[in-house]
């Protein structure tokens, strides 16, 4: 895994960063999201490539409006603008690696016209303008798919995008404090109540899970496994992580799941499939496709790590992809796989984070401080 992970760092100039991968040459580019997943399991390890990141990253964001990209590109050129994860995960890397590393002086190093800090005060006050009264983010436009799952139209309330957008401006608050206290208890207030909007707004009792996502008076409620970040990052009770946690592991796990007909391969992204299929698109189409039913390792990771911090066994999310990969051939971390379709792209740089499980298996990672 940490093999994979490296095998990605590029360096042309004074880009310094990790490609997604083998199939993300052309045009090179890194991406906000994937390279946070990546990232994680390099903080104790090789915070020099972590800290060459962020500012790599930090370049990519426009110094005058605060607009942050999918991916940057080798010539520091814009790919595909104007996501709503991309802000979160820049603030979130940089309060991971701190909080991990020590080193305050990435804050006020410069790339790109601003300071790091300056980069992710920008970000996340672009990003917070497209929230509501509730103080979540309103996924807007009717073909919307500017985030991770972008083979599918999420509008209004994503809950993974709510949950990256907590856990941010959580990060955020942080970095301030004692830098600028106002702004700090500014970000810390936001944070407080885009939190409590999840859990009032998003939480559906009856299945015991946060549903995927609410627009309007339409709301798909299967279980999506990049709903993790809720109890990844803390933002439920122990309670309805558990909960949903159980219910993953009842639903996703595709060996306890009796409904789905594929066999035993690993975790479900998804289920059951997406009930409106005018939200889907290209190969999430698809049954057991992509965005809709296929296995992420990174994800199946994440789940994995979420299990292990609420006392839960980890093993099967964490090594069930990477078995059934073995025994189709391929032999390095494979960026998404499916029993019955195509699968994505071998040596995939975030397909890496299992080894944050290994190198963390307390499952204390994400609830390290500052001080």
């Amino acid at each position: 895994l940490i093999n994979c992970i490296l095998s990605n760092y590029k360096q042309l100039g004074e880009f310094k960063g990790f490609l997604a991968g083998i199939v993300y040459q052309f045009p090179a580019r890194t991406y906000y999201r994937d390279s946070y997943w990546t990232v994680l399991p390099l903080m104790d390890l090789r915070p020099d490539l972590v800290r060459d990141q962020i500012l790599t990253l930090c370049r990519g964001i426009n110094a005058r409006t605060g607009e942050c990209p999918s991916a940057v590109k080798f010539n520091f050129r814009n790919y595909w603008g104007n996501h709503y994860d991309s802000p979160s995960f820049f603030a979130i890397m940089v309060y991971d690696y701190v909080a991990h590393t020590g080193d305050f002086s990435v804050l006020d190093e410069k790339a790109g016209g601003k300071t790091v800090l300056k980069a992710a005060r920008l970000v996340m006050d672009r990003l917070s303008a497209e929230t509501d009264e509730t103080g979540l983010l309103v996924k807007g436009g009717k073909y919307n798919r500017r985030d991770w799952c972008d083979n599918v139209f999420r509008s209004g309330y994503v809950t993974y995008d709510e949950g990256l957008y907590a856990r941010a401006l959580y990060a955020l608050s942080e970095l301030l404090r004692g830098r600028d206290d106002a702004a700090a208890d500014r970000y810390a207030a936001m944070f407080a109540k885009v939190k409590a909007s999840i859990n009032r707004l998003l939480w559906d009792e009856d299945k015991g899970w946060f549903v995927n996502y609410r627009d309007g008076e339409f709301t798909e409620d299967n279980l999506s496994v990049d709903t993790v970040v809720v109890p990844l990052f803390g933002l439920t009770d122990e309670g309805r992580a558990k909960r949903m946690l159980s219910a993953m592991e009842r639903l996703l796990e595709s060996r306890s799941n009796t409904e789905q007909q594929a066999g035993d391969f690993g975790v479900l992204s998804v289920w059951p499939f997406y009930k409106r299929l005018t939200d889907t698109v290209q190969k999430s189409t698809l049954p057991y496709y992509y965005h809709n039913g296929g296995d992420w390792p990174y994800l199946s990771a994440m789940y994995a790590y979420a299990k292990l911090m609420y006392g839960m066994d980890a093993e099967y999310p964490l090594t069930r992809w990477f078995e059934f990969n073995l025994a189709r051939g391929n032999y390095t971390p494979v960026e998404f796989f499916s029993p019955v379709h195509p699968d994505g792209s071998l040596l995939q740089a975030w397909s890496g984070a299992g080894a944050l499980a290994l190198r963390h298996p307390s499952g204390d990672f994400f609830r390290k401080k500052l001080n």
